[in-house]
Formats: C-alpha cells, structure tokens, sequence
C-alpha cells in the first residue's frame, strides 16, 4: 500500500472514531508513565485480573508477588499495575488522570 493511500486510511479513522488517538503526539499525551524503560530481558506474568469484587489485599499481594524482579522501580509497578486489572477497576484506573 503506498503512503497516500495509508495517509488517506488513517484520516477517514479519525473522522469515524472522532479523535487523534493515531497521532504519537497524542499517544504520549495520554500514557500514565512518561518516559519509561522497561528493562530489555524483563517478562511481565500473567495476571489474575482484579475487577473490584475480589479482595483488594489479595490482589496487591499477588501483584507484588509477580513483580517481585521491579518492586523497587515505582515506574514500572505503576506501568504494569493495569495489567492487572479488568471490568470496572480497570475503568476507575484509567479515569484516574482525569
């Protein structure tokens, strides 16, 4: 596909999603943790996700269990903390910024 047709793709999705979300500019605008380094060799585990109706210290403790390898790095614990989360937790998370 050449770049006029791909440049013409990407402006009809703004118009029909109605925002910039694929201008990086924007991209950067919205990103919890600026400017993180996630370290080149670390994995992130999978998640039993939190959605608000389990136990809240459960949860915590798990989650700091997985990320035992960063637990001194407040970046990367706030970074990945929504992976652990889903359903409405998920969304309270996300609106936290606001």
């Amino acid at each position: 596909m050449n770049h006029d047709k791909l440049s013409t793709l990407e402006e009809r999705l703004r118009v029909v999603e109605g925002n910039v979300w694929f201008d990086s500019i924007r991209a950067t605008e919205v990103c919890l943790v600026p400017n993180i380094i996630v370290p080149k060799d670390f994995r992130i585990s999978n998640f039993i996700k939190y959605t608000g109706l389990e136990c809240l210290n459960t949860d915590l403790r798990s989650y700091y269990n997985k990320m035992v390898e960063v637990i001194r790095d407040n970046k990367l614990l706030i970074y990945f903390f929504q992976d652990s989360l889903a359903g409405s937790a998920l969304n309270w998370y996300m609106r936290l910024d606001d």
